[in-house]
């Protein structure tokens, strides 16, 4: 359903994959707000693009009308992954993802879980990724700020319980910010 309001075609997706068992994620577009609740009561988890808005303009009136997609499935119980995608410098970023959805009025820690533990259930990656807990990967960064700020830096990445990255011993970023850094072992 990426391209193309899937309303009516969503909705015979969720039957017949329902009717069939099979597991499913829809790709939504900010056009498809018109089916998104009905969808979101269908329990179906969404991926959605970049682009979270929809501008429509009232025939009869000729005035604007903007359309919040997360806000919908949001406001009827639905979940929803978000997408970084390179179609502008934003949406090239999960953080600024986040932010928006925070700007739209989605609650902080749905917009923080749309970037981490929704995605990882999508993939059906739930036991080991999208969350800290005990058993799973340990997969995090510890950032320099509020990660919703756009003033954060990764200071610390840790993958699988490893130290993979430290911005101290970051030489290129030493050198692009003229700074020294200890030497590395």
């Amino acid at each position: 359903c990426w391209s193309w309001p899937c309303g009516a075609a969503g909705l015979r997706a969720v039957a017949l994959t329902t009717a069939f068992s099979l597991k499913f994620r829809l790709v939504l577009r900010s056009a498809t707000w018109r089916s998104a609740s009905t969808l979101a009561k269908a329990g179906v988890p969404f991926l959605l693009g970049p682009e979270f808005t929809d501008q429509e303009q009232d025939q009869e009136t000729g005035k604007m009308h903007t359309r919040i997609l997360p806000k919908i499935l949001h406001d009827s119980g639905g979940t929803f992954s978000v997408t970084a995608l390179p179609t502008s410098l934003g949406a090239r970023y999960l953080w600024y993802q986040a932010g928006q959805l925070v700007s739209y009025g989605i609650p902080r820690d749905v917009a923080l879980r749309a970037v981490t533990l929704e995605p990882a259930r999508a993939l059906g990656l739930e036991k080991n990724k999208g969350s800290l807990e005990v058993g799973k990967d340990g997969d995090l960064l510890v950032l320099t700020d509020d990660p919703l700020s756009g003033r954060a830096w990764v200071d610390t990445g840790v993958s699988e319980g490893r130290i993979v990255y430290e911005r101290k011993t970051d030489r290129r970023l030493a050198e692009v910010l003229g700074v020294s850094t200890p030497d590395r072992n």
